[in-house]
């Protein structure tokens, strides 16, 4: 009997350890159910088959082997498509990239917000007092969270806002008092709550990272509800690069054809002029005056009836956006936006021609600076180019050139000056017998000289040559064509390196400007030709 419980208390033991027991135990593999796969034919009947095609749903019954069963199939229309909402209203600009605003109502009304509405109208128009700060964080800050210090804090802070002064202020003061303005804008009125948003932008967005985007993005879509453009008091600059919607702030009815130009040579030009080596020391403000000022002549060229690029026929954009994205927002206030607008960073098309035509007036710059080289243009049509011409032209006419002031002529000068004799016809005959002497002695003895020098310099005239010769092989029949005006030789060369010619064109003075420092082939009466102080290097068969 003791062996027999001892026995059992070891096995008690070894199942303690027996970690299998632990694991849960695996279901057994599902049977699949046989199941009666034969087709089975269904009966409508000509007055069923008529009532399928109603509205109203139908009821079927299949017949088959086995007990016949009924289905009901539920109204369905293929064609039926969910109507669009009637717009709230709908915001026109004239003179603007951004052409149509279309305002829907929100999709819920949802009310926890109501809270915070409800005591931002009851502190509004409260004044603040000057009061010591008081620090106050909060991930989504309202009112209720403020106790009495922060809360006088916030009121003096929001008065000195309102005035356009700076105060300290915590990211938490700055994004409750966005929230207000946002909500009571209709209290504020359009004018004092897009021009205190400005401010608070203008003032903390650079030291507050989280406030920076978010802010500029509210700002927009308050100038879009309202059909309000952005004041100038605005750094339109930094506002273009930082907002998903650049249009809204390139738009601005208070900027001339300068501003769009600046805007446009920062954001859609497939060449930028800060980059040539020519734009540096003092040649790069005659950079900077001048093709932003071409520019925006262009741009009254492209723009008829006050409509900015209109004649460049742009295709519009349409853009869905919520407004006030990520604020705490009353349901009453926020919407949905459908924009359309003319996408002037997407279009290739404009970026082709900016690019273009401010690569023709560095041309037109460096032709002022006595440079020889040039950047080739591919887009740019003759009207365009005429414009150009005419304003460089008007520059160039407009330049004087600085007057020679007379340096003071210092006393050791005196030293360098010839004596003064009376005229002898022999100090004359002596002076030219030792001046032909001297001149015979000077030929003798660099006459050898020269001549191995010019040995020397035609030997590297003509390994300069035969390098430049090698490098250019590759592209010789076709330098030939272009010299000769060959067109179909210049085509089947085309062929040949499976290439248009502006990208060849590219290869070969890219290797040029690597050999000469100059470019080898240029563009004139639409078509290309080679410069002529480079001819010597195109080499025959």
């Amino acid at each position: 009997m003791s062996e027999q419980k001892s026995k059992t208390r070891k096995e008690e033991l070894d199942e303690f350890w027996d970690l299998s027991k632990l694991v849960p135990r695996k279901r057994a593999p599902h049977a699949a159910e046989a199941r009666d796969v034969r087709t089975v034919s269904i009966d409508l009947g000509a007055e069923r088959a008529a009532d399928a095609e109603t509205t109203s749903g139908s009821s079927f019954t299949f017949s088959g082997e086995g007990a016949p069963f009924t289905r009901f199939i539920p109204p369905h229309s293929a064609s039926e498509e969910r109507e669009k909402p009637t717009p709230l209203r709908v915001i026109t600009y004239e003179n603007a990239l951004i052409h149509r605003v279309s305002v829907y109502p929100w999709r819920s009304d949802y009310r926890y917000y109501e809270e915070f509405l409800h005591d931002a109208r009851s502190y509004f128009g409260q004044a603040g007092q000057p009061c010591p700060y008081v620090p106050f964080f909060s991930y989504v800050p309202q009112f209720h969270q403020l106790n009495r210090d922060q809360l006088s804090y916030y009121l003096y802070f929001r008065f000195e806002a309102l005035g356009g002064k700076e105060v300290q202020a915590d990211v938490s003061y700055v994004l409750l008092f966005v929230y207000e303005l946002i909500n009571l804008s209709e209290e504020y009125g359009d004018e004092t709550t897009l021009s205190t948003l400005v401010f608070l932008w203008n003032t903390y967005a650079s030291s507050m990272p989280k406030l920076e985007h978010s802010l500029l993005e509210w700002i927009c879509d308050f100038c879009l509800l309202h059909g309000i453009l952005p004041p100038v008091s605005l750094r339109v600059g930094h506002a273009i690069s930082a907002c998903t919607l650049k249009e809204m702030f390139v738009s601005s009815a208070n900027r001339d054809a300068g501003g769009y130009a600046k805007a446009l040579l920062s954001f859609c030009s497939s060449y930028d002029y800060h980059s040539s080596k020519f734009a540096k020391d003092d040649a790069l403000p005659l950079f900077e005056t001048h093709i932003p000022m071409a520019l925006s002549r262009c741009l009254d060229t492209l723009s008829e009836d006050g409509q900015l690029l209109s004649r460049l026929n742009l295709e519009d954009c349409t853009l869905h956006r919520d407004a006030y994205a990520g604020a705490l927002c009353s349901y009453r206030i926020r919407c949905r936006m459908e924009i359309e607008y003319c996408s002037f960073s997407r279009t290739n098309e404009l970026r082709y021609i900016v690019g273009d035509i401010v690569r023709y007036s560095e041309n037109k710059l460096r032709a002022m600076l006595g440079i020889k080289s040039r950047l080739s243009t591919y887009s740019l049509p003759t009207d365009l180019r005429e414009v150009l011409d005419r304003y460089f032209a008007d520059v160039t006419s407009g330049m004087s050139r600085p007057r020679r002031t007379e340096q003071k002529r210092e006393a050791y000068e005196a030293l360098y000056d010839t004596e003064h004799k009376p005229l002898s016809l022999t100090d004359a005959r002596q002076i030219e017998e030792a001046s032909w002497e001297t001149t015979r002695s000077l030929v003798e003895a660099f006459e050898d000289e020269e001549a191995s020098q010019e040995i020397k310099e035609s030997g590297q005239d003509r390994e300069e040559n035969r390098t430049s010769q090698s490098t250019l092989a590759p592209y010789m029949p076709y330098l030939r064509a272009v010299r000769d005006g060959e067109k179909d030789a210049v085509r089947q060369q085309l062929a040949a390196f499976g290439m248009m010619e502006e990208s060849l064109v590219d290869k070969v003075n890219t290797v040029a400007t690597e050999l000469f420092d100059d470019i080898l082939l240029e563009y004139e009466d639409g078509q290309y030709r080679i410069i002529e102080d480079y001819l010597d290097y195109i080499t025959e068969e």
